[in-house]
């Protein structure tokens, strides 16, 4: 089914995404998933979130400020700048996480992990999403995901073993092509495992890094979702803070929310059905913005 959503004239193709424990998301609109990362060393939580009751504060705040999902990560996600935590770590950061969180808010919960035992976990304890950097690669992951009926976005990292190949060399062109053929083979790989397609969601992988995209093929991607949309799975797209926005605004980190902004109101434009933020309330806010002048600036013919 299709429909003018803030694209505007581009018809976006709207979804209703099966999650575990019978939860639906239906994508009629551009979402907003707001990050919390338990690590300690996160480019972006630096900590902050170490604290149970502070993350839950958070999350909750989150929701109050707009966010249609909530996504919880453990550690860091560009092993070429940190080690990876153990599974240990992951679960001992997640847990008393999920026992305060899953009570208190309605929205669908996304873990942001590689392994399958963590998956596994996070997913009896109430969890909905599977949001995984490495694509439900591991051994068993997309398993879990069958089995617990789970919604799942799987990401295009072009070096998961953080060891980028700089002697690779492709126009943007080739490289959109890498991502889409990636993409479509981890779903012919998803449905032979059992998943369902309305479990199914797509991230192109902005970034840099293992996630080895430049400046300029980043913003590539972002011009051109149209061309993984027909692929036929909504798309997620996360873009806050990332290491080419401070490229183009020559700013560091903690000075990329406006950059951040502009980055998630172009994919939404561009067709994007869910936006991994960092800066809830603005996102929102912004996206409120765009639809209205879409909507009311409309010329009746």
């Amino acid at each position: 089914m299709y429909a003018a959503t803030i694209a505007g004239d581009h018809q976006v193709a709207n979804y209703s995404v099966q999650l575990a424990h019978g939860k639906q998301l239906l994508l009629n609109r551009p979402k907003v998933m707001a990050i919390i990362n338990l690590s300690s060393d996160s480019f972006s939580s630096q900590g902050r979130f170490l604290e149970t009751q502070k993350a839950v504060d958070y999350a909750c705040q989150a929701v109050a400020d707009g966010a249609d999902i909530i996504d919880i990560g453990a550690e860091p996600t560009n092993p070429s700048i940190h080690s990876p935590a153990s599974e240990i770590t992951e679960l001992e950061r997640l847990v008393p996480m999920l026992e305060a969180l899953v009570p208190q808010i309605k929205v669908p919960i996304s873990i942001d992990t590689s392994r399958p035992e963590v998956m596994q976990a996070c997913l009896e304890m109430g969890a909905h999403l599977i949001n995984d950097v490495r694509g439900l690669c591991m051994p068993g992951a997309l398993n879990v995901a069958a089995r617990m009926n789970a919604g799942i976005c799987m990401m295009h990292m072009r070096y998961p073993d953080g060891i980028p190949d700089t002697g690779l060399v492709f126009s943007n062109k080739e490289y959109l092509s890498e991502i889409k053929n990636f993409l479509a083979s981890r779903v012919e790989s998803a449905i032979e495992c059992g998943v369902d397609p309305q479990q199914i969601i797509l991230d192109p992988g902005i970034g840099y890094g293992s996630f080895g995209k430049s400046t300029q093929q980043n913003c590539g991607i972002l011009q051109n979702l149209a061309f993984f949309q027909d692929l036929g799975y909504p798309l997620l797209i996360g873009a806050s803070r990332k290491t080419f926005i401070g490229e183009i605004l020559q700013h560091t980190e903690d000075k990329r929310v406006a950059g951040s902004i502009s980055a998630a109101v172009v994919a939404a434009l561009q067709g994007a059905h869910i936006l991994r933020v960092h800066d809830v309330r603005q996102t929102v806010d912004a996206l409120k913005v765009a639809r209205a002048i879409i909507d009311e600036g409309k010329i009746n013919e």
